[in-house]
């Protein structure tokens, strides 16, 4: 029998349909890395770290366990973005707050939360800048009884299945406008295979500090010091964290410098900015999955 005119056509239409929903579905399996499966089947991650978008102003919500624990709390309004943020995860309390320095845009939210939330304990730096911020946080500690430990030596501790270690400034004086950032406190968190540096406000001298200790500061997740802000003691320090990921904490009016950016190219370093939106970073065995919204 001889087909149909148009027969052969159709079956070509046909294959090449077939043909390109192979290669789709190819594509797919190729894009779909192990943590994407990890994430679509359901499995928790270890940790997470949420970087809110509070301006030029550092807030971390870290969430490992079903337990929190939060560093820096942006300026007075990032008090209820970290609550809002705790409320959206079902986290009802906060095991530890960090304040890495008595700086407005790492203080300022300190207040609501403490008075909100029960925190069984606040780790800072030495008391170094006054301000009604501070003020308020002091009043809050005051009032609820919240247990402060201001860190003078470098300290270890277990949370649930992470280690937590904070290095202090080795120094209580840094010279004229430097001394506030050059406080801060860095919190090291580390979780199976996995781990997050926090970095505060950091200067050159506080950045060679942190470059010459003897352990081992290699992170996947690197808080950027100061906002972004460039200056050369970067190099080392970055050489010495190298990690797969940075996250930068900076606004639309107060970005942060080329120099870091071109830096953290130049090392291959996956680079978030908080300006663009909140940044979740959800850290499995296997992976790190990234979100920003």
């Amino acid at each position: 029998m001889t087909p149909k005119k148009g027969s052969a056509g159709k079956q070509k239409v046909l294959f090449a349909i077939l043909l390109a929903a192979a290669l789709i579905v190819l594509i797919a399996a190729l894009i779909l890395t192990e943590t994407d499966a990890q994430a679509i089947s359901g499995e928790p991650p270890l940790m997470k770290v949420i970087a809110l978008n509070v301006g030029k102003a550092d807030a971390f919500v870290i969430i490992a366990g079903g337990r929190a624990a939060v560093v820096d709390c942006g300026e007075a309004l990032g008090g209820a973005m970290v609550l809002d943020c705790l409320e959206e995860n079902g986290i009802g309390e906060i095991d530890f707050l960090f304040i890495t320095h008595f700086d407005k845009d790492h203080v300022g939210g300190a207040a609501k939360i403490i008075s909100t939330l029960p925190v069984g304990k606040i780790y800072t730096s030495f008391e170094c800048k006054d301000s009604q911020e501070y003020d308020a946080y002091l009043k809050a500690v005051n009032d609820t009884g919240t247990e402060t430990v201001t860190v003078t030596a470098g300290t270890k501790f277990s949370w649930g299945d992470a280690e937590i270690t904070v290095y202090p400034p080795q120094k209580s004086e840094y010279g004229k406008d430097s001394t506030s950032n050059n406080s801060s406190l860095a919190i090291m968190i580390r979780i199976g295979s996995r781990s997050a540096f926090f970095t505060g406000d950091a200067e050159k001298e506080r950045l060679k500090e942190l470059s010459a200790l003897e352990d081992d500061i290699s992170c996947d997740l690197l808080k950027m010091p100061s906002h972004g802000e460039y200056r050369g003691a970067l190099i080392d320090f970055v050489s010495r964290t190298s990690p797969q990921y940075a996250v930068i904490t900076s606004s639309a009016a107060e970005p942060e410098d080329e120099e870091t950016l071109l830096l953290l190219e130049k090392n291959n370093i996956e680079t978030y900015l908080t300006r663009s939106g909140e940044v979740v970073f959800s850290f499995f065995e296997d992976g790190i999955d990234v979100f920003q919204r």
